[in-house]
């Protein structure tokens, strides 16, 4: 017996959507056009420090912004959607609890954005190797 069940079955369906796939290429895509372009716009005689934290700074805010939106999005969707097909019913009727189908609706919506933000990893990574940015972030500022 798996301890959550409806995680289980629900990472399984969502491992295998098209929505995933194409997103696990296209947001890495756009992360270096964006990069390229900010690359290109702040290399007029800046120092690559400079470039670096200016940099540093676009890419996280946007991120967090995308990830804020996106999850307000996904989430409010998980379990309404359960609702329009007319299967959250069947759900409450087996031995589950209330919290293994939360968990479950909440972790299967939020595994686009994990892998979103896990191909989106290398294009950030080029702004460390750029200079300017500190392992430390109280030093970065």
């Amino acid at each position: 017996m798996t301890v959550l069940p409806i995680v289980e079955r629900e990472l399984r369906v969502g491992a295998r959507s098209p929505l995933l796939y194409r997103s696990r290429y296209m947001v890495p895509l756009v992360g270096a056009i964006v990069f390229l372009f900010m690359a290109y716009s702040l290399y007029q005689g800046a120092p690559s420090q400079m470039m670096g934290k200016t940099m540093l700074y676009v890419c996280f805010g946007g991120l967090f912004l995308v990830c804020l939106f996106a999850g307000v999005q996904t989430t409010a969707d998980s379990i309404s959607r359960e609702k329009r097909e007319g299967t959250l019913g069947f759900l409450f009727l087996t031995d589950l609890k209330g919290y293994d189908i939360v968990l479950g609706k909440l972790v299967s919506s939020s595994i686009g954005g994990v892998y979103s933000l896990l191909g989106i990893l290398p294009v950030v990574s080029v702004i460390f190797l750029m200079g300017g940015v500190d392992g430390w972030p109280w030093r970065a500022m």
